[in-house]
């Protein structure tokens, strides 16, 4: 019986070493899908908006942008899994307000704590189609040419951000499109009062990698 007993030990551990031979880690990386570097801009590149209301103005400045790999949370031992992130910080001029954006594979998340883009606000996902919606974000619909401040801009998508957030508070439609970044920000006040601030001017340097 202890025999017996010492085989199947011995037999249990001869197999589980194999396994762990066997068992070769890999290195896999989620990198940003071309698209999304059409959104990332160099330091310097300067935005200005105006609220088509009241003729305000307000600027809004990128700078100290970086990007690495993050570790990624993987139940598969075999498997060593990183994405790629670009992290872009911005100060508005008009609030005195610095955050930052943080692009991930798919998406664009403003002002994620930590680098988690689980965090902040969801403001742009590349994985939605028209009509699909997350808890963050809805891709509300998509326009081949829409005229802004009277520059016909093009392929522009139209996200609403759902109330999730400290700095979306309000029901918000954002309008994206390459090389621009954000053109048309619609905020909704309340059923009959709306605030919009369009792109005016952008000063933009694209990084190419």
């Amino acid at each position: 019986m202890k025999y017996r007993i010492c085989l199947v030990a011995v037999m249990t551990i001869c197999f589980a070493s194999s396994c762990k031979k066997q068992c070769v880690k890999q290195q896999v990386i989620y990198s940003l899908s071309s698209g999304m570097f059409n959104y990332i801009f160099r330091d310097t590149s300067i935005f200005v908006y105006v609220n088509t209301a009241t003729n305000v103005r307000d600027t809004q400045v990128m700078f100290q942008e970086y990007n690495g790999l993050e570790q990624v949370d993987t139940f598969d031992v075999c498997v060593d899994l990183e994405k790629q992130y670009f992290h872009m910080n911005f100060y508005d001029k008009l609030s005195s307000y610095n955050g930052y954006y943080y692009f991930d594979y798919n998406g664009i998340s403003e002002n994620g704590e930590d680098n988690q883009v689980n965090q902040g606000e969801r403001v742009y996902d590349s994985n939605l189609k028209i009509g699909d919606s997350t808890y963050y974000l809805k891709y509300i619909a998509s326009f081949n040419m829409l005229t802004i401040q009277g520059t016909n801009i093009y392929g522009i998508k139209e996200f609403r951000t759902n109330n999730t957030s400290i700095d979306y508070p309000k029901t918000t439609y954002l309008y994206w499109a390459p090389y621009c970044g954000i053109v048309r920000k619609v905020v909704l006040n309340n059923q009959n009062d709306t605030t919009i601030w369009e792109l005016m001017v952008s000063k933009s340097h694209l990084n190419y990698y």
